[in-house]
């Protein structure tokens, strides 16, 4: 998508916001200590209608769909070479596709609070570093047993690291990392995270994926295999429609089965006017993990709180009344 540079300055802006509002929550609802959950999770409620009013403020002709869920359960990955090994894809997943174009950008991110300005890996940690500098095969759930890959040559930038550092309360504390530059931790050549979520609407773009569920791209395939768990959330929709929700054909994602008797707990945000509509919505027992983002899920597995927003751009029919 052509940004303009007045689009490209403002949504700047609005990024910076989004991320200095979310910081600032974390640190009050964690009486001044937020641990890396409480980061992840107020950005998770910022972010969705905070993109989406952005995106329609800034970018004219276009409608978007901005969908998000906030999960406690995320897949893990497990080694192809080395069983024993395995970690957790990322933390937050960004995906950005606009209508009639073949290939879209998306960014997955492996979100880590520190506390000075480097980041140093410690044993347990070594393996999600190796996932996305080293490049192995491995499995997940996702793919029903298929093997993966995130790319790690030089062109590639869609899997990178967000660091978190003190004090936590500003947009400038939230750094993104490519792979490469972790390798010799030090936040000297880190880009601002709000950058980042721009270079997901512009021309020049990040973890550019194939939209085509035909394709042999691994990147690709990893990023389809988020899309295609909107099939998993129709029973969502039923409900949410039996609720008056003006949801109307509207796709949910998420990553897990989903209980249809819990469907009353689930936590929806819906805004929707002429220029598109933003659904957010949190699984149950998210919640829980933010006083212990260690508990086990029912493989025995850490968990933690998980972010996909899903973001889809379309150019706006222009109303017959304009063409009178």
């Amino acid at each position: 998508m052509f940004l303009s540079d007045f689009a490209r300055k403002n949504l700047l802006i609005e990024f910076q916001r989004i991320l200095s509002r979310a910081a600032n929550k974390a640190i009050y609802d964690a009486k001044g200590k937020p641990t890396e959950p409480h980061l992840t999770k107020e950005i998770a409620s910022q972010i969705p209608n905070g993109l989406y009013d952005a995106l329609t403020s800034y970018i004219h002709g276009y409608e978007f769909e901005v969908h998000a869920i906030f999960c406690h359960q995320f897949p893990y990955v497990t080694f192809v070479d080395e069983p024993n090994k395995k970690c957790e894809l990322g933390d937050l997943l960004f995906i950005y596709s606009e209508e009639g174009k073949d290939k879209g950008n998306a960014l997955l991110l492996q979100a880590k609070k520190i506390k000075d300005s480097k980041f140093l890996p410690k044993d347990n940690e070594k393996t999600q570093l190796a996932l996305y500098t080293k490049s192995p095969e491995f499995t997940y759930t996702l793919s029903n047993s298929e093997i993966r890959k995130i790319p790690n040559d030089e062109n590639f930038n869609g899997a990178q690291y967000l660091l978190l550092f003190p004090p936590y309360d500003c947009d400038c504390q939230y750094r993104s990392v490519l792979p490469a530059i972790v390798k010799t931790p030090s936040l000297a050549n880190t880009d601002f995270f709000a950058d980042k979520l721009l270079c997901l609407f512009s021309d020049e773009g990040i973890g550019k994926f194939e939209i085509s569920q035909d394709t042999t791209d691994d990147w690709s395939k990893i990023i389809q295999d988020f899309i295609k768990r909107r099939n998993l959330n129709k029973n969502v929709m039923d409900n949410l429609e039996r609720r008056d929700f003006s949801c109307g054909s509207h796709n949910l994602y998420k990553v897990d089965n989903f209980d249809d008797e819990k469907i009353s707990e689930i936590s929806v945000e819906i805004v929707t006017n002429q220029y598109g509509t933003a659904i957010y919505y949190i699984l149950p027992k998210s919640d829980l993990l933010l006083d212990n983002p260690n508990i086990n899920n029912n493989t025995g597995e850490k968990v933690k709180p998980f972010l996909i927003v899903y973001i889809n751009a379309k150019k706006r029919k222009e109303r017959a009344e304009y063409n009178v």
